[in-house]
């Protein structure tokens, strides 16, 4: 599956709503994709972001042009089944960026945060793989770091939201 079918496949099960999770579930991916550090989808490299949460630095990226952030969970949407990392699973959360002018009634990034399963009955465990999808500058496109996105983000949006090094207080 190519990038761009796996965008809008993505993007079709996010509109018709995929069957997502139970709710207690829903509600703990939700809130465990929200709390965790940037760092834990960075792949082991060392940004800038020290303990920002991930709430907080999709709130300072998107600051200005978003109308507002939903939260869900369940089934990963950007998942591809024909790469075994990207195959995705049902431990996933995704924030859907609702934007103040969108180029266009499909024109909603999303960003995905995986988390591997838990044990039995367990609380989710700690993420460990990002994914997003927006309408760049040059079309759609999926990217599987979050500085890729952040780069899309800030080619399409330069004037929106906070530097990528500047930290708020609280993290």
């Amino acid at each position: 599956m190519s990038a761009g079918a796996a965008l809008r496949f993505g993007l079709l099960a996010a509109l018709v709503g995929w069957p997502g999770a139970a709710p207690a579930q829903e509600a703990a991916l939700i809130a465990a994709a929200r709390r965790a550090p940037v760092c834990v989808i960075d792949y082991q490299e060392t940004f800038c972001d020290g303990g920002r949460r991930i709430d907080r630095w999709l709130a300072n990226l998107t600051n200005g042009v978003a109308r507002r952030v939903r939260w869900s969970a369940g089934r990963c949407l950007l998942a591809n089944p024909l790469i075994p990392a990207d195959a995705g699973s049902r431990w996933c959360a995704q924030a859907r960026i609702l934007l103040i002018h969108p180029r266009q009634a499909d024109d909603r990034p999303m960003i995905e945060v995986y988390f591997e399963q838990p044990p039995r009955h367990g609380r989710p465990t700690q993420p460990y793989a990002f994914r997003g999808a927006m309408l760049t500058v040059d079309g759609a496109d999926t990217m599987r770091r979050r500085t890729e996105f952040e780069a899309a983000w800030r080619g399409r949006f330069p004037a929106a939201g906070l530097p990528a090094c500047q930290q708020q207080p609280g993290g």
